[in-house]
Order: C-alpha cells, then sequence, then structure tokens
C-alpha cells in the first residue's frame, strides 16, 4: 500500500528529493480500465456526438427519399440506425473490449505493477525495460481526477495511473494540491 513518507536517505537519483508518496501495488483490471475510459473521454464523447449526428442526417435523407426511391430510403435508414446504435452503445461497449483484450494482452507478457515515487521533481518509476526513469513535471501534459482515479497524462497518449481506492483521503487530498500546483488540469 502507498504511503506519505519523510525525506528518503536512497542511494542514486532519488537522494536528493524528498519522497511525497510511495506506490508500489499490482494495477487491477478496473483501474486500467477507468484509466483508459478517462483518458479517452473526450475524444469518446466527440466521436459519439458525430455518429448520432451523421445517424440523424441519414434519417433526414431517408425521409427526403422515401416517395422517389424506396431502397435509397432503406439505405439511409439502415445507414441511420447503425449510426445512431454506434454512438449511444456500441462505441462505449466496443471500446471496453478493446481494452480488456489489451490488458489480457499485457498481463500475460508480465502482471502490470504500480511502482511510483512522487517527489518534488517529479515522479519516479520503470520504463517497459525495467530501467528507472525521472519524468520530470515540466514534462508531463495535465491531469485529470473521477471518481475512480487521479490520471497524469503525458506526451503521446500515455498516461500514469493513481489510483483514489489506495489511498487515504488525506493523501488524496495533498496529491490534489500537489498536482494542482504543478500540472495544469487537462
Amino acid at each position: 500500500m502507498p504511503e506519505k513518507l519523510s525525506p528518503d536517505n536512497q542511494t542514486g537519483n532519488t537522494s536528493s528529493h524528498t519522497t511525497l508518496l510511495n506506490l508500489n501495488a499490482p494495477m487491477r483490471q478496473e483501474d486500467y480500465l477507468n484509466g483508459h475510459k478517462l483518458n479517452a473521454r473526450k475524444r469518446r464523447f466527440w466521436l459519439s456526438v458525430l455518429a448520432v449526428g451523421l445517424g440523424a442526417l441519414c434519417f433526414i435523407l431517408a425521409a427526403y427519399s422515401s416517395a422517389k426511391q424506396p431502397l435509397q430510403e432503406i439505405y439511409f435508414l439502415s445507414l441511420g440506425g447503425f449510426l445512431v446504435l454506434y454512438g449511444l452503445l456500441l462505441g462505449q461497449f466496443i471500446f471496453t473490449l478493446r481494452v480488456l483484450r489489451h490488458w489480457k494482452q499485457q498481463n500475460r507478457k508480465r502482471a502490470l505493477q504500480l511502482n511510483w515515487k512522487v517527489t518534488e521533481a517529479g515522479i519516479y518509476g520503470r520504463d517497459d525495460a525495467d530501467k528507472p526513469v525521472l519524468i520530470h513535471w515540466e514534462n508531463m501534459d495535465n491531469w485529470l481526477e473521477d471518481s475512480h482515479l487521479f490520471l497524469i497524462r503525458l506526451p503521446s497518449l500515455l498516461w500514469i495511473a493513481l489510483p483514489k481506492h489506495l489511498f487515504s483521503e488525506t493523501v488524496q487530498k495533498e496529491l490534489r494540491h500537489l498536482l494542482k500546483e504543478k500540472l495544469k488540469a487537462g
């Protein structure tokens, strides 16, 4: 479980930085899914709006083509129905299936681990080659929060998830204050 630590006396790169929060826990499937949902929520919202809008346009086109060409009416009604269904239901379902499939593929290679150390300098972690890495605050894009987690966005669609269920209310408030101080809200 993560805990708030006092300044550490570690060797290596982190010795000069005060550890504000240490997180070492297995990544749960629901945290992984919630991280993806939060990271892609604006993109998914606008894709849904676009699909429903195009579906409505197809319904309008079907209404105007109904008397002249019944086959065209069926085509527009079918396409419009599919687009509205995709925008309201199918898109969410397909997104969830894709994320869960990716979760299974990643977990087959190695168990996903949340291993982050939050300091004044940035966030320490490990890359895919298991080498230590420091991500400076100025190299992070922004942060988001929902009822499940804090999500710190990095360039190139990468992100760091800090699930709230691992933190006490006090630590959540301190982390929220630190993120507001260091990063802009997304």
